[in-house]
């Protein structure tokens, strides 16, 4: 007779436990060797001692391997940091404010990015900070000029001493670019000094 939880217990039918001897019925093999069966619970590791089981969207897992996050309790390896706490890995994405989770990240040209620092451009998404509202819509700030139209897409600036001038106002003169409304339509337009040499040849 072996001594036990129950009472004494045929040998025959009495496990070592942690517990200490248990009647063999209530007694379930385990990682940490055999346990009372009421403190047993099935996992992905095989049956685990229920006080290092968390329940979790992968089915109870062994404790260490266990996070908590949004998503309740999910298996450590699939848990990655991030400003949300953390996120399953399948939900997260990397970018440059550490990992984010996806529906929170939008595709750039600077890599992902966190969403609300994302606007969309003609250059595909760009980040918030780099963007600039303008006429054509937003444009990534360093192809963004000032101009008395506003920001302009900086292709389509040029210099003019009125200051950066949208491209499609801006023609060619003697006195350099200029905007577009200040300047003649013909080539053959005569300039004050060559009126001033057509006078003096008459005067001889």
């Amino acid at each position: 007779m072996a001594s036990s939880p129950d009472g004494p217990v045929a040998a025959s039918e009495v496990a070592s436990s942690p517990d200490g001897p248990v009647a063999a019925s209530e007694v379930a093999s385990s990682p940490d060797g055999p346990v009372a069966a009421s403190e047993v619970a099935s996992s992905p590791d095989g049956p685990v001692a229920a006080p290092e089981v968390a329940s979790s969207p992968d089915g109870p897992v062994a404790a260490p391997e266990v996070a908590s996050s949004p998503d309740g309790p999910v298996a450590a390896p699939e848990v990655a940091s991030s400003p949300d706490g953390p996120v399953a890995a399948p939900e997260v994405a990397s970018s440059p404010d550490g990992p984010v989770a996806a529906p929170e990240v939008a595709s750039s040209p600077d890599g992902p990015v966190a969403a609300p620092e994302v606007a969309s451009s003609p250059d595909g998404p760009v980040a918030a900070p780099e963007v600039a509202s303008s006429p054509d819509g937003p444009v990534a700030a360093p192809e963004v000029a000032s101009s008395p139209d506003g920001p302009v897409a900086a292709p389509e600036v040029a210099s003019s001493p009125d200051g950066p001038v949208a491209a499609p106002e801006v023609a060619s003169s003697p006195d350099g670019p200029v905007a577009a409304p200040e300047v003649a339509s013909s080539s053959n337009s005569l300039t004050p000094p060559m009126i001033m040499k057509i006078v003096c040849v008459i005067n001889r």
